[in-house]
């Protein structure tokens, strides 16, 4: 019989549920318990999909993070360059009203 991963956690009523078929007859047995496997593996692969898509999220988050910083970063460059081209611009303006 298949046995979840020691670091899975079933809830306990189906634990139960499986410990009370386990004492029918092989009949009834047999068929509960392999819906009971199957539940418990539909459970399992929830679980997995569940952190799987945590593990995603935090990833997604920390990559926003990032972006931002980046956005925030290239935005303070453009204004320093931004300001840079416009005192240019103005000593030229000056240098050719002088020249005038």
């Amino acid at each position: 019989m298949e046995q979840p991963a020691a670091n899975f956690a079933l809830p306990p009523e189906l634990a139960e549920m499986r410990k009370l078929v386990t004492a029918l007859p092989p009949n009834y047995r047999d068929r509960l318990l392999y819906l009971i496997l199957r539940t418990e593996s539909y459970i399992k692969m929830c679980d997995q999909v569940v952190k799987i898509t945590q593990e995603k999220t935090d990833q997604i988050q920390l990559d926003v993070t990032y972006l931002v910083f980046d956005l925030e970063a290239t935005r303070r460059e453009r204004d320093e360059l931004r300001g840079i081209l416009e005192g240019l611009k103005r000593s030229e303006d000056e240098q050719w009203e002088g020249d005038s």
